[in-house]
This record gives structure tokens, sequence and C-alpha cells, in this order.
């Protein structure tokens, strides 16, 4: 429980949480106003919805550390890509497409398909103490 809860903290706190932090300094490197440079949240969150499903068939057939470790390597080739381009076409791809899929592979979803199979009796109970809740409130 706690490498998935460090797994999901990295993922998420790093693209979700830590997102408010680089408004300013996007928008103003590309001249954007801020809901236009808020719009890469709103993709994120859509390509987390659209990798979920695909992620989570793949969750329930292969071993868990497998595709945490491809969320990583797709984190890395997602922030790789955000840190070579100016471009903000190729900036909205890396973060609906390699990051979005990091997120679903590393975050929650992987953190609560691993404590769902680790624990057959109190599973509700080890679920809820899984520490996070990974959305921020209102979204």
């Amino acid at each position: 429980m706690a490498g998935g809860f460090i797994c999901a903290m990295l993922a998420v706190g790093g693209t979700i949480y830590v997102f408010g932090l680089f408004v300013v300094p996007v928008s103003e490197a590309f001249n954007l106003s801020r809901a236009d440079a808020n719009n890469g949240l709103i993709l994120n969150m859509l390509g987390m919805a659209m990798w979920s499903p695909i992620m989570g068939k793949l969750l329930d057939r292969y071993s868990a550390r497998y595709i945490m470790l491809f969320g990583a390597i797709m984190y890395a080739c997602g922030f790789s890509i955000i840190a070579a381009t100016t471009s903000l076409f190729y900036i909205f791809l890396a973060i609906v497409g390699p990051i979005a899929m990091a997120v679903t592979c590393a975050g929650a979803l992987a953190a609560n398909t691993v404590t769902a199979r680790w624990f057959q009796q109190r599973r509700g109970r080890a679920l809820g103490i899984l520490p996070f809740r990974l959305l921020p409130v209102g979204l």
C-alpha cells in the first residue's frame, strides 16, 4: 500500500496538484490568458477519462508492476516532450497522451487495484486506509 501511495502521490501530485503553479509562467511565456493556460488541466482530465478504461482492462490482465513501470516511462516521455518543444499543440498532445496515460497507469487506479487484490478480507478498510483522494474537491 505504501508503494501504491507513493506512486500515486508522485503521478497525481506532479500533474494535477502542481498544475496551478505553472499557470502564470506558462500564460506569460505563451501570451495566453489564464483561462487558456488552464485548458491543459482540462485536457489532462479528458485524457485520464479516455485512458482509464483501457488501463483498467490491462490492470485486470497483467501485473500492476509492469503497468506502473510503463506509466513511469510514459511520464518521463511526456515531460521530455514538453521540455523539448515550444509549440502549444505538442504540449497539449503530450498532456492528453503520455502524461494522462501515465497518471492513469501509476495513479489511483493502479493503487486501488493492487490494494483490492492484496486484501480479500477487510478490503473496504484497506481501501479506506489508502490515504489519498486524488481529484481536487469540486472536480
